[in-house]
């Protein structure tokens, strides 16, 4: 048997990137390049992948915080001092009740609310699972406003690495593209990378397939260009996958560094909010004793 055969029976495990291209270099007699590429490859989506997790890890630190000051305040001290300001007999401001009641609400129906939200969210994933959901969804992934870029982004550069991988290894164009096409995660990406093959086989360049498809980026289509031209296809193609991560990577941060200030603005103004409708009942106590 095989190494590539071998790696099959457990496909469930390995990528199918990594099986075909180990594939190639059995049959061109370059397994221990390939090897060392699929290394390359794959530290590098690592490192890719550990950068976004860290630059996400203060947010959801700062949000997940807030929300447990939030249960704690509208559980524990709203409603003791709903219960003071009934013994003493005075109204309490407009703010404050209003926070009551969101207050009373959410203690009443909090468990009818988490049924809704996780109904929802089964039917929006069994939605996501047909064929028109994964496309709806991957059309909106590339139009989303400054995330949309990123997406796009990291698509190109996974679809550049891997045909650079696969290129080197010594597969063949199209098979190249219909193994690129079925390990992308983006599915718009997909449909349309899986379109290039017939038109490959027909003898047409990849520079001019790449041209029909609506989310490939003109940089991309111009470094294959140059590339195919130059007999230098899978370096461009790595040179250009290196671009769009550090790109990605860039934009990430910057968006990051956006969203922080905005979402302590936000918090602020809310925690603003909970405060004067606490203090505003104590100040009005002092006149009721």
């Amino acid at each position: 048997s095989t190494v590539a055969s071998a790696l099959e029976e457990y496909s469930e495990r390995f990528p199918l990137t990594f099986i075909e291209t180990i594939r190639a270099g059995e049959q061109s007699g370059t397994l221990d390049r390939s090897f060392e590429r699929l290394h390359r490859f794959y530290e590098k989506s690592y490192r890719t992948t550990e950068k976004i997790k860290g630059a996400l890890t203060y947010p959801i630190f700062v949000i997940a915080i807030a929300v447990v000051v939030v249960i704690i305040v509208m559980a524990k001290v709203i409603p003791t001092i709903a219960n003071v300001f009934s013994d003493l007999g005075g109204e309490l401001p407009l703010l404050t009740r209003m926070l009551i009641g969101a207050s009373n609400f959410f203690a009443k129906y909090w468990i009818l609310m988490l049924g809704i939200l996780f109904l929802l969210y089964m039917v929006f994933r069994m939605w996501g699972n047909t064929e028109k959901g994964k496309l709806r969804k991957s059309e909106l992934a590339l139009k989303l406003p400054l995330a949309g870029t990123i997406n796009q982004m990291n698509a190109s550069a996974q679809f550049a690495n891997t045909m650079s991988v696969l290129l080197a290894a010594g597969i063949t164009l199209d098979q190249a593209v219909e193994t690129t096409a079925r390990v992308m995660d983006n599915v718009l990406f997909k449909k349309e990378i899986q379109s290039m093959k017939a038109g490959i086989e027909q003898g047409r360049s990849l520079t001019e397939c790449l041209q029909g498809c609506s989310c490939i980026p003109q940089t991309m289509i111009d470094m294959c260009s140059v590339g195919e031209e130059t007999g230098e296809l899978e370096e461009n193609l790595e040179n250009v996958a290196d671009y769009y991560a550090n790109e990605a990577d860039y934009r990430v941060q910057k968006l990051l560094a956006m969203l922080e200030p905005t979402l302590l603005v936000c918090l602020a103004i809310f925690a603003g909010i909970i405060v004067v409708s606490i203090y505003l009942p104590i100040f009005t106590m002092y006149d009721l004793m």
